[in-house]
C-alpha cells in the first residue's frame, strides 16, 4: 500500500546546494559501486552510516567516454549505493511506478509536490551550468537548450510519467524535496547494509588485493 502522506524518512542531509567534495577515496569507491569509471562527478550528496558515498552529484555536461566530446547528462543526483539500487529495482519490478503514476493522477497534493520537485531539478541544473555557459549555448542555438530547461527528474519531459525511481530517491536523499522518492524510501525497511555485510567493504577489500586498480 502506498502511503498518501509520506513520513519523511530518508532525509540524510540538510544541505541544499553544498555537497562534499570528491576525494580520491570517494572516486575509487564510486567506481567500485557502479562497476566503471565515473564521469563528471561534482560532489557527494549523501553518505551511509559507514561514510561511503550513497548519492553522488553529477555535472549536467560530461565528456563522452568513447569520443571525448561533451554530451548532455540529465541526471544530477545519482544513486551509487549498491544496496539501495537493488532494493529500489525490486520495488520497480512490483509495479510501483504505475501505482505512483495513478497517485499523481488522483492526488492533487502529490501531483503539485512532484511538479515542484521537477522544477527544482531544472533550476538546480541551470545553477550547475551557470549563466555564462548557458548564454554561450543559447548564442549557438545549441540542441541541449531544450533539455536543459525541460528535462526533469531522470530526464523525463512528461511529468505525468515517472522515469527511474532511482533518480527520484536520489533527489529526495540529496535535497529532501521529492515526494515519490520519499514514498519509495518509506517502503524500504533497511536502506543500508549492516556493517558486517557491507557491499562496499567487500568490494574495497577485494580491490586492494587486485592489481591494476590504481589506473582508475
Amino acid at each position: 500500500m502506498i502511503p498518501l502522506l509520506p513520513r519523511g524518512r530518508g532525509k540524510t542531509s540538510q544541505m541544499k546546494n553544498e555537497f562534499w567534495q570528491i576525494s580520491d577515496e570517494d572516486f575509487r569507491m564510486v567506481a567500485l559501486q557502479i562497476g566503471r569509471k565515473p564521469r563528471g562527478l561534482r560532489g557527494i550528496a549523501c553518505r551511509c552510516p559507514l561514510k561511503f558515498p550513497t548519492v553522488v552529484v553529477s555535472e549536467p555536461i560530461v565528456v563522452n567516454a568513447k569520443s571525448d566530446d561533451n554530451e548532455f547528462f540529465p541526471t544530477l543526483f545519482w544513486l551509487s549505493c549498491f544496496q539501495l539500487r537493488k532494493k529500489v529495482a525490486h520495488l520497480e519490478s512490483t509495479g510501483l511506478i504505475s501505482r505512483l503514476e495513478k497517485l499523481f493522477a488522483l492526488n492533487l497534493e502529490f501531483r503539485e509536490a512532484l511538479r515542484e520537485a521537477h522544477a527544482a531539478y531544472i533550476q538546480q541544473r541551470f545553477g550547475f551550468i551557470g549563466r555564462e555557459k548557458y548564454f554561450a549555448l543559447k548564442e549557438e542555438n545549441h540542441p541541449w537548450l531544450y533539455k536543459i530547461l525541460k528535462a526533469g527528474v531522470g530526464g523525463t519531459e512528461n511529468f505525468k510519467h515517472l522515469k527511474c525511481l532511482h533518480a527520484h530517491v536520489a533527489q529526495q536523499m540529496a535535497v529532501n524535496n521529492n515526494p515519490a522518492g520519499r514514498i519509495v524510501l518509506d517502503l524500504i525497511l533497511e536502506p543500508h547494509c549492516p556493517p558486517e555485510a557491507s557491499f562496499c567493504r567487500r568490494k574495497l577489500a577485494k580491490s586492494n588485493n587486485a592489481k591494476g586498480f590504481g589506473s582508475l
